[in-house]
Parts: structure tokens; C-alpha cells; sequence
């Protein structure tokens, strides 16, 4: 990248956590920043607030005193009180006014704009860890590329500093999008989730054809890739869906390691909070060792390294 190139340091975008000393999220240790909206609904998603774009408000019942500040203050009259909701999410416009007014903190707000500048002057806190780990700035979400002019000015800036960079990404983009973060990114974390397009179609609610062609499109154009699974059972773990993945892994020729995500439940409160329902069974539980240490098997004899575990560093997984 030219040394001289400029950023656009007054671009905005929407985030919605900043995560500091992640070991997880690429090499040395990192500082993780999550950015709103993904094209993906995964049954089983960890972060259900980063799906949509726009800031969301999230409801803590236990913290509820039932004292209607929330009510007085919507301009919308979007608060209802049933028992497990108090934001009516085809009226509410987004505005915060019903969480700035919860004294109890029952009521918070998940997202917020914020400028390339001040993304960088929160990054940059944490230089210090970059510089003796070989870590550095890793984007997150969501799926980070769905805000690709926000993504790139930070990588940019990241970049001129001097910073390793990586991007966290289920790759459901649009080719001009990955353009532009390319030459910005030193590693791309890829999930890759299923291999049949119908199945993917089930548990994420969208095909798989455009997220195998930018896996093609990255590794054509030199992009390094580590593939990350999330290892669901009876979903994704059968052996036929591990073997078709290691296959397609092994003709892209760029990518030598593949991450094993184990499945656990600890984003499962963030649905309650929203007002959804949690899709993934209860009676699917996390693969035992023997079972992940069969899965990693498969990979191996395809010569990947492989890694078990490194969830994200706010332990979620896509």
C-alpha cells in the first residue's frame, strides 16, 4: 500500500463493541471492533444485535423496576408491557430516547455511529500490545464487509500505522466490496458453515454459491485465508458435509489452516433481550472432545493445520 495514500478520517460507521486483548482473532493480541449487519440469519448466531444495521435496544428484565420512564419518553409508542418485551420493534425508530431515560439500566442501546478517527483513537490505546505480539486490529460483526468504505478507511489507517489486520467475515458480500478491503487485509478469518447450498439455505437462511466464489475471488487475488467452522452437531458435523469442505479448502491452495469452532449456547440471553426466539434446539449440546478431535482428523489428513477452538474474543461464535 502507498505510504502516501490518504484516509478519510471523517467517514462513519456503525459498531456496536470494541473488545481489547483478544487472543483469538488472528496472530499476537488484538483489539476486535464489531460493526452492525449481516446479509446471514444463522439458527445458532451468538450475536444476534450485530444482524441488523441500525442500533438496536435491548431489554434486561431482571433490571426492570417497572417505573414507565420508558413509556413517557417514546416518541413513537413503541413501549409495550408484556413480560418478556418492552420494545414494540415495528414502531421503534431507533432514537435511544427510552434507554437514556431507564435509570435502572433495564433498557440499552446496541450500536452507535462512530468516525474513522474515532475508531483509530480507540485502537490505538492498545498499540502497545501490537508491537511486542505481532498482534494488531481485527473487524468483526456481523459481517464487517457489508460496510465496506467504513472497513477499508480503518484498515487503511491501520495499515500507515504499522498494524497487522484481519477481518472476521462469513463472506455473504458483494465482490466490489471485498475489492476494496483486499489490499488492506493481511488475513481473512472466513467462516465457511455448510457445504450443500440447500442446507446452508436452512440454517442461515441464504445459498452458499456467493460465498464459495469469493473464497475463489480472495484466493485468486492472493488473500490470505484461514477457514473457521463452526462445528454444530447433527447440523454441520456429519462426516460427507467435513470432507466436501476440506476438499473445496484444499483446491483454493491458499488456505493451510482451518479453525474448529466448537457449538456452545452463551449468546442465548441476547435473544431473550431482543424479543426473538433462540432456533437452535436445547438438546444440541456441544460436541464432545472425541467428537471434535474426529472432525479436526478429517482436515489433517487433507494436510491443514488445525485449530480447536478460537471462538471470538467475546467468546460467540457467527
Amino acid at each position: 500500500m502507498p505510504k502516501n495514500e490518504n484516509v478519510d478520517w471523517n467517514f462513519s460507521g456503525n459498531i456496536f463493541n470494541i473488545q481489547r486483548y483478544s487472543l483469538h482473532d488472528g496472530p499476537g493480541i488484538r483489539t476486535i471492533l464489531f460493526l452492525k449487519g449481516c446479509g446471514l440469519r444463522c439458527k445458532w448466531c451468538g450475536n444476534p444485535e450485530s444482524q441488523q444495521a441500525q442500533p438496536q435496544v435491548m431489554f434486561i428484565k431482571s433490571r426492570c423496576i417497572n417505573c414507565r420512564a420508558c413509556e413517557r419518553v417514546c416518541p413513537v409508542n413503541a413501549i409495550v408491557f408484556e413480560e418478556n418485551r418492552r420494545i414494540d420493534a415495528s414502531k421503534c425508530i431507533h432514537c435511544g430516547a427510552c434507554a437514556k431515560a431507564c435509570a435502572a439500566g433495564a433498557l440499552e442501546m446496541t450500536g452507535r455511529k462512530i468516525t474513522v478517527r474515532g475508531a483509530f483513537d480507540e485502537i490505538k490505546k492498545d498499540e502497545i500490545y501490537y508491537s511486542y505480539s505481532g498482534g494488531g486490529v481485527t473487524l468483526s460483526g456481523g459481517e464487517p464487509i457489508l460496510q465496506p468504505d467504513f472497513a477499508r478507511e480503518v484498515l487503511k489507517a491501520c495499515r500507515l500505522s504499522g498494524w497487522n489486520t484481519a477481518i472476521e467475515t462469513g463472506l455473504f458480500v458483494g465482490r466490489d466490496a471485498i475489492a476494496k478491503v483486499l489490499p488492506y487485509t493481511d488475513v481473512f478469518l472466513a467462516d465457511f458453515k455448510l457445504f450443500d447450498s440447500g442446507s446452508h439455505r436452512i440454517y442461515t437462511g441464504q445459498a452458499n454459491e456467493k460465498i464459495k466464489d469469493n473464497f475463489k475471488y480472495i484466493s485468486d487475488n492472493g488473500g490470505n485465508i484461514i477457514m473457521r467452522i463452526p462445528l454444530i452437531t447433527t447440523i454441520n458435523d456429519a462426516r460427507g458435509n467435513l470432507t466436501k469442505t476440506a476438499e473445496f479448502a484444499k483446491e483454493l491452495g491458499t488456505v493451510e489452516e482451518v479453525d474448529l469452532l466448537p457449538y456452545h449456547r452463551l449468546g442465548v440471553n441476547k435473544y431473550e433481550r431482543l424479543g426473538r426466539a433462540y432456533q437452535v434446539p436445547e438438546d444440541i449440546k456441544r460436541p464432545d472432545a472425541e467428537d471434535i478431535n474426529e472432525s479436526a482428523e478429517v482436515f489433517r489428513k487433507y494436510g491443514f493445520r488445525v485449530k480447536i477452538g478460537g471462538e471470538r474474543s467475546n467468546f460467540f461464535i457467527i
